[in-house]
């Protein structure tokens, strides 16, 4: 894991749990790179499964482009743009975040917040999607990850998400310790993970 701004050093590896063998296993944290984007998940994720296409299309993000993605966070945020991924031994990505450090606080405007733009977990790994995930955690680590950062950058561990009209993933967020805020747009809705939840995620997800 590179050096970042200020000196800021954050976890290079989060824990993992292998379904297959209810083992757990570590998954390195790597820069999300134009390479990794384009030959690990644009050209990779949707093609291995070979879904039916209302199943795929049933998935918000399969038409994402993580190469673009990650092109336009640079380009709008700069060195506060941040794109990471979690790599196995295989060298498989089995998720990848894209954050904002510097947002705005969807409580209280007054304070700073890491802003996730965009977060996603390898097919292979989503319950429902699959008859048995290879992986789980991801997500939580990636987020983990985010509050990591936000802690060590001052921002006491916050970390906003726009979260679309969907029951389970809103629940999983609530379950992370994400709490609904008051900001909502079109049926877009806020959820921030506030400090003392901070402290609690990273206390059990990060190596």
């Amino acid at each position: 894991m590179p050096t970042l701004l200020n000196g800021i050093h954050l976890s290079n590896q989060i824990q993992l749990l292998v379904c297959e063998s209810g083992q757990t296993c570590s998954a390195n944290i790597c820069e999300l790179t134009r390479n990794i984007a384009k030959h690990r998940i644009d050209l990779a994720w949707w093609t291995e499964l070979q879904l039916p296409r209302h199943i795929r299309q049933a998935q918000r993000d399969a038409g994402w482009c993580w190469v673009d993605l990650r092109g336009e966070l640079q380009h709008s945020f700069g060195r506060n743009g941040y794109g990471w991924c979690a790599c196995t031994e295989d060298g498989d990505c089995q998720g990848a975040i894209l954050y904002q450090v510097g947002g705005v606080s969807s409580f209280d405007e007054s304070l700073p917040t890491v802003f996730c733009h965009r977060l996603a977990t390898a097919p292979r790994n989503r319950e429902g999607l699959v008859p048995q995930e290879r992986y789980r955690g991801v997500g939580k680590g990636l987020i983990a990850l985010a509050a990591l950062h936000s802690y060590r950058a001052g921002l006491a561990g916050r970390v906003t998400v726009e979260t679309y009209d969907d029951p389970d993933v809103r629940e999983w967020y609530k379950r992370l310790g994400f709490r609904q805020t008051p900001k909502d747009s079109d049926g877009i809705v806020d959820f921030e993970l506030v400090p003392e939840a901070a402290n609690s995620l990273l206390a059990n997800l990060l190596v």
